[in-house]
């Protein structure tokens, strides 16, 4: 077991098209992992439960419902941090993902170790992202999904990256959204997340069009959650929009490293022990 304690939050509603392979990803990544539920009515929590009984992973699971009764954006992000508080540990670094965020890097674990040994306590980390974009639809969502998805783009523009902060703090404190934080940072370059903006599609469209039900008008009419306020014609378009801009990630390192080393011990799953 790893000696930092390596935490990972999420909050959750409905995600029966990605649970499963956002656990089978994360589960030996993690010491814990704190799922928020917002009130699933779907097989989230059969299939968290289910995963955790069959000891597809070594994380503990702990599940802690919402408060909440929609997704106010400054109250789930307040709501987050409540739970940061509440589970730290003392040594540990807290990684923050949604269902639609994978964390992407090779040797994970020693290289968040490294970094957090060298910046030293109360201290955030800036990992930017991979946007992943399918390249045509498929029904089908094979296991691991990334194994055949590799189409998409890095998200590489200095400013502007949509970045989320891990943090060994007791609370991010994060600013709206998540994608900014007053914890001393800096940015790494050697862990990414995969996005899945588009991809697997057209599954996430699904939960993108379901989400903007839960989003109070007043965060629409500041232009929270703008990502899923969208009519199926225009996340349509924006989805050609996306597929425009992307390529083949096994030319950029960011994602092949990775995707190789991954690929080696899918295969080889003893290197694991």
């Amino acid at each position: 077991m790893s000696v930092l304690n390596l935490t990972a939050i999420s909050h959750v509603w409905n995600e029966g098209a990605l649970i499963t392979h956002w656990l089978n990803h994360h589960g030996d990544l993690f010491d814990r992992i704190i799922f928020i539920d917002h009130g699933s009515t779907d097989n989230t929590l059969e299939d968290i439960w289910l995963a955790q009984t069959l000891s597809f992973f070594s994380a503990e699971i702990i599940v802690v419902p919402s408060r909440l009764t929609d997704f106010h954006a400054a109250s789930n992000d307040l709501e987050v941090m409540e739970v940061e508080k509440k589970f730290y540990l003392g040594d540990q670094a807290t990684f923050v993902l949604n269902t639609t965020e994978f964390i992407w890097a090779a040797d994970f674990r020693n290289k968040i170790e490294a970094h957090f040994s060298r910046v030293g306590p109360n201290r955030a980390l800036g990992v930017g992202s991979i946007i992943m974009v399918d390249k045509e639809p498929s029904e089908t969502v094979e296991y691991p999904f990334w194994k055949t998805r590799t189409h998409g783009f890095v998200d590489s523009y200095p400013g502007v990256r949509r970045k989320r902060y891990f943090h060994n703090a007791p609370c991010g404190e994060y600013g709206l959204g998540r994608h900014v934080t007053n914890v001393p940072a800096e940015d790494i370059d050697d862990v990414h997340l995969l996005y899945l903006a588009f991809s697997p599609w057209p599954q996430v469209a699904a939960r993108k069009l379901a989400i903007q039900s839960r989003i109070p008008q007043a965060d629409k009419a500041i232009g929270a959650g703008k990502e899923h306020i969208l009519t199926p014609e225009s996340l349509e378009a924006r989805y050609q929009d996306y597929l425009s801009q992307s390529y083949n990630l096994l030319g950029r390192h960011e994602f092949a490293e990775a995707y190789f080393r991954n690929l080696e011990l899918l295969e080889s799953p003893e290197e694991l022990d």
